[in-house]
Order: structure tokens, then sequence, then C-alpha cells
């Protein structure tokens, strides 16, 4: 239905309810009532014009990889002081199936964790770096943005035997409609 004729029909209705009734309690529910019907109406209206808008996406990157490397993109590795042992504080992040998500592995001492991040699609191929955190324990897992910028992501760091990553800070890709 036409919104024009329904605003009409509606100030017709409420014309008439208000002649028939005098008491000013039911005008004010009456002249509610109408105004919500109408809105609701208005408001459900579809727009015809959908031809005439884009949506600006990021999909210049394939999802997936044609070919996962073996060998980690970056490698971040302290040793860990200790008079008997060789061990290391070692972050390494791998490539997997899907181009925007990587397998971490740490490593601190006899102690192993695996888990996955995702880095943003910046519409450019997505290049993970590994820097020293605070501490000599501490490691700061970021990415390149698509002007080249270091972004921090997340924290890799161990206190005692354990084995912490958490979020730095988070990370959205917008989608934006334009027009033609």
């Amino acid at each position: 239905m036409n919104p024009g004729r329904l605003i009409f029909a509606g100030v017709l209705v409420y014309l008439l309810l208000i002649n028939l009734l005098s008491n000013t309690i039911m005008r004010l529910i009456c002249l509610f009532t109408s105004i919500s019907i109408i809105l609701f109406f208005t408001g459900c209206q579809t727009n015809s014009n959908t031809g005439n808008t884009t949506y600006e996406t990021n999909d210049t990157m394939p999802e997936f990889r044609s070919m996962v490397k073996k060998e980690p993109v970056a490698v971040f590795s302290k040793p860990v002081k200790d008079e008997l042992n060789d061990w290391k504080f070692t972050v390494s992040v791998f490539e997997t199936k899907q181009t925007f998500k990587y397998l971490l592995e740490v490593k601190y001492k006899e102690n192993f964790a695996k888990d996955t991040i995702s880095i943003p699609n910046f519409g450019t191929p997505p290049t993970v770096v590994l820097q020293k955190g605070k501490t000599d324990m501490d490691c700061i897992i970021g990415f390149l943005d698509d002007k080249k910028a270091f972004r921090e992501y997340k924290l890799v760091s161990c206190e005692g035997l354990n084995i912490k990553v958490s979020t730095l800070k988070n990370y959205f890709i917008g989608v934006y409609k334009t027009k033609k």
C-alpha cells in the first residue's frame, strides 16, 4: 500500500473518531493509536531502489591459500635463564589453509601451547610480525596493515610455569554501503 494513502486514511479515521468521542482521554488514546499504526506501516516499507547501491568489501584476497608453508612465517625466541638446562621461550606462527588464520605455537621450558589467531583482511596479503614485549619473557604478536604500519594484537607472556596469551587490541573491518 502507498504510504501517502495510508497516512491520509489514518488522518481520516482520526478525525472521524475525534468527532465521535467527547472524552479527552479517549481522544489521546485514539491519537496515539492512529500515529502508532501509521508509523508501523510506513516503517515496514521496503527500499525498491536497491539496484543503485554497492557494497565495498575486501574481496581482493582469496579466502583460502593455494599452498600452505610448512615453516613458520614468524619466530621469536629468547633463551631462558637456567643453570642446568638449555631452555628457550619460543613463539612461532604458522600459516593455515585459511588466508587470514594462523596457528600459534608457544614453547616455554617444557610447556607447550597452541592457539589460533585471525588477522583482519585489509585487502592485502597478511604479514604477521613478532616483537619483544616489556620483559624478556613477553612477545607481542602483531601485523602490518594496508599502510605497512605495525598493529599490536596479542601478548604472549610467561610467569612461573604458565603460558598466557592475552588480547591487547581488537580490530574490525567494516563493510560500507556506497552509492554508484
